[in-house]
């Protein structure tokens, strides 16, 4: 019965955050054919920010949407890593914050990320993991934004 409670609450969150998103008009684009994409990652990460644009550049193609430097409207994705390492500094593993949100330039020219919806994650993985791995779960984030930006503009 708990097991059940949590996925319909799950299943809920998900639905009022999808409505949400669908609702709200900064996602809405007269030209939803190209798409602001920012990506930063720091040097302590097993994967490089090339290797994150080239992911999501890729994603974004399949969808046909131009990934562009557009400040309007863009996905941004910040991606901080941090090695877990024991006290004889042997590296266990890496713990990894993913934000993955939409932005936009204020009329003031300050660049801004909205709250909501943010896409991301948190995870810890062991240094077996392979760079895939990681790249796998950064994928995912931003496959459901560009999923919630298409639903959006249809």
């Amino acid at each position: 019965m708990k097991v059940m409670m949590k996925s319909v609450f799950a299943g809920l969150c998900v639905c009022m955050a999808s409505a949400v998103l669908a609702d709200a008009p900064f996602v809405k684009q007269d030209d939803p054919s190209s798409l602001g994409l920012f990506v930063w990652t720091n040097e302590k990460c097993p994967f490089s920010e090339d290797d994150v644009y080239e992911m999501a550049e890729k994603l974004f193609k399949a969808a046909k949407i131009k990934p562009t430097e557009n400040l309007q409207l863009n996905l941004t994705l910040n991606v901080d890593c941090m090695p877990i390492v024991n006290e004889k500094e042997t590296l266990l593993g890496y713990s990894m914050y993913t934000e993955a949100r939409w932005g936009t330039q204020l009329k003031n020219g300050m660049n801004v990320l909205y709250e909501e919806p943010d896409y991301g994650f948190f995870m810890i993985a062991p240094e077996s993991e392979s760079t895939e791995h990681y790249l796998k779960r950064i994928k995912s984030s931003v496959q459901e934004a560009l999923d919630d930006y298409l639903s959006a503009n249809s």
